[in-house]
């Protein structure tokens, strides 16, 4: 439209110049130059002088000569060839340039993605890199009269056929590789041949091949691996170690079981050497039915150490005793029981226990631990005594009762351990120790 109004006008201007000088002095108008940043060509005010100049001499000039009204609007002209666009003269009738452009667009993309290093490689290639693939193997098929040899060129049709050196025939890496890894469901129907029995009819080979590859076993063992191989490093290594720690942690409970066993027992779990004993026994015994069990503690020596095995009894130990404590502030009041002995390596050893009547008023006694003293006078273990129901938490105000043997320093009137106490606690009743039948 606008080429059409600029052909206009130059034929207009051209023939009103030759007939008046009225004509003149509108061309001389027309020459006025245009505003910084216009188009080229006239203002709105100048066309509106053209349009009235053309009304008024439209009776002398040709009658083929359209009429255009040009008061109405401003022309601006676009330069096509500074867009990038071609022009609508050449182009054919109903094409739309920017239909075309944005095609042309989308093929160079297309171009640029095929060639760009980004571009994802084959899957399949990738994940059939370990597949055995001898070129100098030959295999022939009789049937009948008829010979059907293997062929080579098969191996780059289907880059994932693997050759079983054992059986000599064909299996499928991938699928190989994704159920070796679990990576399939266990209700997955599965394609035997290309799994374990091996492919060698070489007569229908492509025909197969082509069925297995299209097979939803195969394309979902594809899909699997590639999944796995674009699994970031950071992943992959939580991963391992997560796997490290379940396995760790699986073989750390046996360690456990056989320690509790063993204190529940009452035998011992080691003696003067360190690398016999009940309890390296007992785990030698476990390894024959737990799988990886004897060769994680070979890698793993720490765990079955002395120091591993004290800890074990000492938590196990804290957890029952607040199993003990529980009960015993569930009855609140409580007697004690003491007496002192001395070990295997001549030290003195207290032992302590709490004797409560539990909520069927039956007695309950619990031993709560030995405690080494330097001293054995009645204000020592007096002292001993005092600091252990204190770590246990049990106020004497709930002491109702004391029980120890005849030594002067344990139920001695003015020095024993009974008078000390009964002066903290008069409600402490004493009970000589005895033995029932």
């Amino acid at each position: 439209m606008a080429k059409r109004k600029q052909t206009f006008l130059d034929n207009f201007l051209s023939k009103k110049a030759s007939s008046s000088s009225s004509d003149s002095a509108l061309h001389s108008e027309l020459s006025v130059p245009e505003k910084p940043g216009g188009s080229g060509l006239p203002t709105s005010s100048i066309c509106q002088e053209i349009g009235k100049e053309g009304d008024s001499a439209h009776s002398k000039e040709d009658e083929n000569v359209p009429k255009v009204d040009l008061s109405s609007s401003n022309v601006i002209e676009s330069n096509p060839d500074v867009l990038g666009i071609p022009s609508n003269d050449d182009q054919d009738p109903g094409e739309n340039v920017d239909d075309r452009q944005t095609t042309k667009k989308l093929e160079t993309a297309a171009e640029n993605l095929s060639q760009s290093t980004l571009a994802p490689e084959n899957p399949s290639r990738i994940v059939s890199e370990n597949a055995y693939q001898p070129s100098d193997w030959a295999s022939v098929q009789h049937v009948g009269k008829r010979h059907f040899n293997f062929q080579q060129s098969w191996f780059q049709t289907f880059p994932w056929l693997h050759l079983e050196k054992d059986i000599q025939k064909m299996l499928c890496i991938i699928c190989v590789k994704a159920t070796r890894l679990g990576l399939h469901r266990a209700n997955t129907v599965k394609e035997e041949t290309f799994l374990s029995t091996g492919f060698c009819n070489w007569k229908k080979a492509i025909e197969k091949c082509k069925k297995h590859e299209s097979s939803n076993y195969h394309t979902t063992s594809l899909n699997k691996l590639a999944e796995l191989q674009n699994v970031p490093i950071k992943q992959k290594l939580q991963t391992e170690a997560l796997k490290v720690q379940e396995t760790a942690r699986l073989f750390l409970r046996k360690i456990i079981t056989s320690v509790l066993f063993l204190a529940k027992q009452g035998l011992a779990l080691r003696g003067n050497e360190s690398d016999s004993g009940n309890f390296l026994a007992l785990m030698d015994l476990r390894s024959e039915d737990v799988e990886g069990l004897s060769a994680w503690l070979q890698r793993s020596k720490s765990f079955t150490s002395w120091a591993i095995q004290n800890e074990v009894l000492r938590i196990a130990s804290h957890s029952l005793l607040r199993q003990v404590m529980k009960k015993i502030e569930n009855a609140k009041y409580y007697s004690v029981i003491v007496d002192e002995t001395t070990d295997s390596s001549v030290k003195e050893q207290v032992s302590l226990n709490i004797r409560i009547v539990d909520e069927d008023f039956e007695a309950q006694e619990y031993f709560m631990g030995l405690y080494e003293t330097e001293d054995t006078t009645g204000n020592a273990l007096y002292t001993r005594i005092i600091d252990a129901l204190q770590r246990f938490n049990l106020s004497l105000e709930n002491l109702r009762g004391q029980c120890y043997d005849g030594a002067a320093n344990m139920s001695g009137k003015f020095k024993g351990v009974k008078a000390k106490i009964l002066e903290l606690q008069p409600k402490a009743f004493f009970v000589h120790c005895f033995t029932t039948p």
